[in-house]
Order: structure tokens, then C-alpha cells, then sequence
């Protein structure tokens, strides 16, 4: 019926029309149909998968004479696909004799939406300004975001982990060197922090210990970090190292890989936060009421 896959693109929540012509193995187009046969169309990722509902599509033949046909998906069944790779293949029962074979390899690519933009740290500028090369590497794939968001919305989050892996150590450390200021009874949780006077006291810092470290990770979900020059270039950095991580090939005029590049990226930005002390502003007046160190 055909020698290989067409290459299609469809965007979820919209029609889809594309004629498709039927080759044999010469890649001569197939002209021995006679239109009155039974055309069926099934999309599925392949394998043995179950295929993809299909409620409105369709399929049928536009010039049989050159083995035309027209494949039309309509945007109430692609509202419901799945960005990603599909196999569509057309069914041909003539007879009582049913030919079926993958004839478009689909690609679902997601459309715009309502989702809330990615938070993050630093900005694709920030990114150039440490690299200069991330330009060679901008995403053109519509299931990627465009501006490296994705990377840096990671990196803010490999920042975030550090602040809280910091703060941990420290409450530990207070909880082993501090007893309890004052047992209640019944146990009921306080907000207190039983971690030195910059942090205030807990009447039961052994139970509490999960909820403060939810508390700080609050602080930074609303944007309270005090984004100083060596956090925004550790983002940065952090950014093009994730935006490098699955690159192939090597820098213009270099021989250096882009994947070493960004190894080197991470390990200049984890120099940069090994004396960075994190500060949090919790009231908005410029001023830390919080701050962590290593």
C-alpha cells in the first residue's frame, strides 16, 4: 500500500485536512482502486496499544484514479489528543479482503493555552550574558517553551532544594543543642522555630520540623527571596546547564561538547552559592528577616 511514513503535524483543538497519496513499493501512485471500497482510519502510538477514540473523523477518496484520499480529523477529536508521535493508519476493505498499514507518522503539538507562566530567577538575557552560545541552541520544537522557560524554572528549583536542604541542617543543629522551651499538653503545633534567636523558639521543635521547612518553602513560592547579583548569575548559569543536558554536538568553532559546557556552567554556579547566603523578605520592606547560609 505504501513504502514510508508522511511526515504530518497536527496542533490540539484544531482541524486537521491533508491529502495523502498511496504509493506501491516502486513509489509509483497506487491507481487499481475503483472508489467503491471501505476506507477506515485508526490513530494509535503503536505496538500493540489500543488506538486513539475517533468519534467525527474520516477518510475518503479525493481522486482514486492517482490514489489520492483525504484524511480529515476534526478539532473535537484532536481536542482530546495527547501532544506527541502517532501512527494513523488507513484501513482498506474491498471484497471482504481488509488491508490495513501505518501511512502518516503524526506529530501532536500542543496549542496555546491558559497555563500560568513558569516561575524563575533569571531571564534569557542573563542566560546570554553567561553564555553567549545559548543562542545557537534555541528551541524551535513547539513542544518546548520558547526562552529556555523550562530550564529556567528548573534551575530556580535546584535553588530552591538548596535553600531547603540548608535549612534543614539548621534546624537539626538547634534541635540537637536546644531542649524545648515548653511542653503543652495536648501537643498542638506553634509557628515558632526553635532555631536561635534569629529564628525565635518552638515549644515542640521535634514536631514541628516539617512544618517550618513548609513555612520557608512558602516564602520562596511567593517570591520573597531577595535576588541578588550572585543568585541571578547562578540561575543563570544552572539555566544553560539544563538547557545543555541533552544536546549533542560541539560549540561553533570549538571541539568542546555543549553538554561539557554546561557541566562546566553547573560547577561555576555551585561555586558561586558555596558562600551565598540566602535572604528572605517576608514583609516586602527591602529588608531580610530570614537568612541562610551554608
Amino acid at each position: 500500500m505504501m513504502s514510508d511514513l508522511l511526515p504530518l503535524e497536527c496542533v490540539v483543538g484544531s482541524d486537521f485536512i491533508e491529502n495523502v497519496v498511496l504509493y506501491d513499493r516502486d513509489d509509483s501512485p497506487i491507481r487499481s482502486y475503483l472508489g467503491g471500497e471501505t476506507l477506515a482510519i485508526e490513530l494509535s502510538t503503536g505496538d500493540d496499544q489500543a488506538p486513539i477514540p475517533l468519534t467525527s473523523s474520516s477518510v475518503a477518496w479525493s481522486d482514486v484514479t492517482t490514489g489520492k484520499l483525504t484524511i480529515t480529523l476534526t478539532r473535537a477529536d484532536t481536542a482530546t489528543f495527547t501532544p506527541g508521535d502517532y501512527y494513523l493508519y488507513l484501513s482498506i476493505t474491498s471484497a471482504g479482503i481488509v488491508l490495513k498499514r501505518p501511512i502518516v507518522l503524526l506529530t501532536v503539538i500542543p496549542a496555546p493555552g491558559t497555563a500560568t507562566a513558569l516561575s524563575t530567577y533569571n531571564s534569557l538575557d542573563d542566560m546570554r550574558r553567561v553564555a553567549s552560545w545559548i543562542e545557537h541552541l534555541t528551541p524551535s520544537n513547539p513542544n518546548t517553551q520558547a526562552n529556555w522557560s523550562e530550564a529556567r524554572h528548573q534551575a530556580r528549583i535546584d535553588i530552591d532544594t538548596l535553600i531547603i536542604s540548608r535549612a534543614r541542617v539548621a534546624f537539626e543543629d538547634q534541635l540537637r543543642r536546644h531542649p524545648p522551651v515548653a511542653v503543652s499538653d495536648p501537643i498542638t503545633l506553634t509557628t515558632g522555630v526553635d532555631a536561635g534567636p534569629d529564628w525565635g523558639l518552638s515549644t515542640i521543635p521535634d514536631t514541628s520540623l516539617r512544618d517550618h521547612l513548609d513555612v520557608i518553602q512558602g516564602h520562596l513560592d511567593n517570591d520573597y527571596l531577595i535576588r541578588d547579583a550572585d543568585m541571578v548569575e547562578a540561575a543563570a548559569l544552572l539555566s544553560v546547564y539544563r538547557a545543555c543536558r541533552g544536546q549533542f554536538g560541539t560549540a561553533r568553532g570549538t571541539e568542546v561538547t555543549y553538554h561539557m559546557l554546561g557541566i562546566q556552567c553547573r560547577q561555576t554556579a555551585m561555586g558561586l552559592l558555596r558562600g551565598w547566603v540566602a535572604r528572605i523578605d517576608t514583609d516586602d520592606d527591602g529588608v531580610a528577616n530570614i537568612e541562610i547560609g551554608r
